[in-house]
Order: structure tokens, then C-alpha cells, then sequence
């Protein structure tokens, strides 16, 4: 069975740590330890070419550690100096113990939802706590499913020991994506766009407010809004086709769009003439409405 902590198993095993000492690693971070003959043949298999540094030899190849996307966790989790930035690790660790973000992105990712799309939701919804860099690297390293098939995705679910978890992966692999972002709490109750335009808007003024005051958090906040600001370029590029705005809208939260829009829409009924083609509510009209005016900015420095 695969484990989409598979790379940071494998580091643990780099690091020249034993069977046992990886099992009390996984263990402690409540992730499931594999089988001791799966670690063996990963052990079995870095060793080609690394004799002597498995032998003894405290010195490590960055190269062999970069060959295998290592690097950086390596570098954290033994302290030493490596080449690639270790930013993001230590928001990862939190991210793998704060069990209602685990649970929200790990069932996102379950679903199909790209990264890009699950820092925005996770942002949108729970403020700028973690940065771009804390959540592409817990997907790296805790939770990298993004090459699974679907039958590695079922097999994997079938053997989750926590009940809640196994009903929200359950969920996200038969149920539709906004049925199960309802369920986790974060089903946007407007429009994608009108969301990423509040969002931009929110992230502006967080800046504007934090530049004095926390020069780090105002970072964060202006690398969040010029992420959202692409994003939603994108978006509105995507809605002046009708073919590529459903498609997309589609991708990102299934048919939850449409169901609002008509859910929403009331409208008397009229006598059908005879011979005439109905006409047919448009699913997406709510998305094409006017949202809020968003500041056109480019860079960093043009904030300031």
C-alpha cells in the first residue's frame, strides 16, 4: 500500500535512522508507520551508490538528496546545512498537527482540488495563519497524492484508522466537491469570483494595515493578494467563454454554482406557446454579476 507520507519516510531513511527509531518518529506526528519490509526495501534501494555514507560517513551528498526531493526536510529534521530554503517546514508541522486543517486539506487534496485552489479556500476561510510555503510543503512531504490513481486513492482510504478522516476521504471520492466542502465548512457562499474580488480587497487593507506594524505579516498578506489577483484574472478570462467558465467553475466546485443560482431564482411560470423552445435558466448567471472594485496592483513595491 502506498502512503502519502511517502517522502517523508524516505528521509527518515536517509537519515540513517533504524526501524525502530522511524516508527517512533512516524508515531509521534500520529502518522501510520508502513510495514518494517517496505522501509527495508527503501533502505535497500538508497543505499546504491551511498555505501559508505550508510557505512559511517557523516558527510552527505546534496545531490543525492536533491535527486530523491528530500532536501529541505532532511536539512530541518537532522540540523543540517543544506543547499535548498527550509521555509515552510516548520508550518507544515503545524498544519500536520492541527487536526481540523489536516482534515480539510488532506480531504480537498483527496478530491482532486489542485493546491493553488486549496491555500485560496483555506485562506478565504481561515484567515492568512499559514503561508503558500506551509501548505505546498505539507502536500510535499505529509500528503502527496497528486499522482495516485483511484484505486490507490480507495486502498489508502480503506486503511485509515481514525473513523472521521475515513468518512470525509469516503466522502471526497464519491461525493461531488461542494457536497463535501459543505460538510468540512468551507463552501463559499458566493460566487468563486465574488470571493477572490473580497478576498483581494480584504488582502489590500490587511497589508496597507500590518506595513507598519508587522512588516512580516504584511508580507504574507501582499504575496496573498497578488496570488488572488492572478488567480481571479484567470478566472475572469475563463468566463468570456462560455465553454471555458463552466469547465472551470466545474473543476472548483462542481455543480454547487447552479444549484444556488436556481435554488435562488424564482420566477413565475409562463404559458408555453405552442411550438416554442423553452427557455433555459442561465447557471451561471450569479457569477457574471458585478463584484467589488479591486485595486489594480502588480508587485510588492507598488504597495508601499
Amino acid at each position: 500500500m502506498k502512503f502519502p507520507h511517502d517522502k517523508y519516510i524516505l528521509t527518515l531513511v536517509a537519515g540513517k535512522l533504524s526501524n525502530q527509531e522511524i516508527m517512533k518518529d512516524l508515531q509521534k506526528n500520529s502518522l501510520q508507520a508502513p510495514p518494517s519490509k517496505e522501509v527495508n526495501a527503501m533502505r535497500d534501494k538508497l543505499k546504491l551508490g551511498q555505501e559508505d555514507y550508510f557505512a559511517g560517513t557523516d558527510v552527505v551528498d546534496l545531490g543525492w538528496l536533491r535527486e530523491h526531493d528530500v532536501e529541505a526536510m532532511f536539512g530541518h529534521r537532522f540540523d543540517k546545512q543544506v543547499a535548498e530554503s527550509t521555509d515552510g517546514i516548520d508550518g507544515s508541522y503545524k498544519v500536520l498537527n492541527d487536526p481540523n486543517m489536516y482534515r480539510t486539506i488532506t480531504s480537498l487534496a483527496m478530491s482532486g482540488v489542485t493546491p493553488e485552489d486549496i491555500e485560496l479556500i483555506v485562506n478565504g476561510k481561515y484567515d492568512i495563519e499559514y503561508s503558500s510555503a506551509d501548505l505546498d510543503t505539507f502536500l510535499k512531504y505529509f500528503f502527496n497524492i497528486s499522482k495516485w490513481s483511484r484505486y490507490e486513492k480507495d486502498d489508502y482510504t480503506n486503511n485509515v484508522r481514525d473513523p472521521q478522516l475515513k468518512m470525509y476521504y469516503s466522502m471526497a471520492l464519491e461525493e461531488e466537491k461542494d457536497y463535501l466542502m459543505w460538510k468540512l465548512g468551507v463552501a463559499p457562499n458566493k460566487s468563486f469570483d465574488a470571493m477572490l474580488r473580497d478576498m483581494t480587497v480584504d488582502s489590500y487593507y490587511n497589508f496597507k494595515e500590518q506595513s507598519t506594524r508587522q512588516p512580516e505579516q504584511a508580507h504574507k498578506w501582499g504575496m496573498l493578494m497578488l496570488k488572488v489577483q492572478e488567480r481571479l484574472e484567470k478566472v475572469e478570462k475563463d468566463l468570456n467563454s462560455d465553454q471555458d467558465s463552466a469547465t472551470d467553475l466545474d473543476a472548483l466546485f462542481g455543480k454547487a454554482l447552479a444549484a444556488h443560482a436556481e435554488n435562488n431564482t424564482i420566477t413565475p411560470k409562463k404559458k408555453k406557446k405552442e411550438g416554442a423552445v423553452e427557455e433555459q435558466p442561465d447557471p451561471f448567471k450569479e457569477i457574471n454579476a458585478v463584484g467589488k472594485e479591486t485595486p489594480n496592483i502588480v508587485t510588492l513595491d507598488d504597495l508601499n
